[in-house]
Parts: structure tokens; C-alpha cells; sequence
């Protein structure tokens, strides 16, 4: 996926065969994830806290990580990061897989 973000000037990312969304990779990027990703270890506590204290924020769950982005991760990845796992936790650059796990639920070696 770096190498499609990096190389193309449109990708269409498919389903099972459907097409399931087309465009620029940074207009995919910024419209479905946003700037930054979190992401943490899984744990219920930190699902619980996100689904009642930060509605706005949105996330995966793959295996053992919890991805989580928001249109406030200024205020939302340093609340979460004080609570939960301040050493555990990575904030990074949202990819193109981002993506593609947000639209099919699942990684790319699925």
C-alpha cells in the first residue's frame, strides 16, 4: 500500500471482488481516517472509554491493536495516552491501509 500511495495518482481499493471506493490516495487517506492513527494495545477498558468519552473518535480493532483516529487527536490521542498505555502506544502518520481495514474490516493478508 506506501508503494500505491507513493506511485499512483488514483487507486480503487475492491471487496471481494466489488469496487467498494476510488480516488487520489491522500483524498482517501484525509476522508476516511485523518491525519493521525493511534494506535494501542486491544483492551476493553480503553473501547469502553472511547465509546462513552470520545464520540467523535473512531476505531479498528485487528488482533492485538486497537486503531483509533479522530478529527480532534490533538485532544483526544494525549487524554487516551495519559489514561492507558503511555509506553505502549503509537502515533503515527494514517496510511492507505488504514483505509483498507476501516472499508473491508480486514489487513491486507487476510
Amino acid at each position: 500500500m506506501e508503494e500505491a500511495a507513493q506511485l499512483c495518482d488514483r487507486i480503487i481499493i475492491m471487496d471481494y471482488g466489488k469496487i467498494i471506493e476510488k480516488g487520489k490516495p491522500s483524498d482517501l487517506v484525509k476522508k476516511h481516517i485523518g491525519d493521525k492513527v493511534l494506535e494501542v494495545p486491544n483492551n476493553k477498558e480503553i473501547i469502553n472509554y472511547l465509546n462513552t468519552t470520545c464520540p467523535d473518535a473512531k476505531y479498528e480493532v485487528a488482533g492485538e491493536k486497537i486503531y483509533v483516529s479522530s478529527s480532534q487527536c490533538e485532544i483526544v490521542f494525549p487524554e487516551i495516552l495519559e489514561k492507558f498505555f503511555p509506553h505502549e502506544a503509537l502515533v503515527r502518520d494514517a496510511n492507505l491501509e488504514d483505509v483498507f481495514l476501516k472499508l473491508t474490516g480486514r489487513r491486507l493478508r487476510d
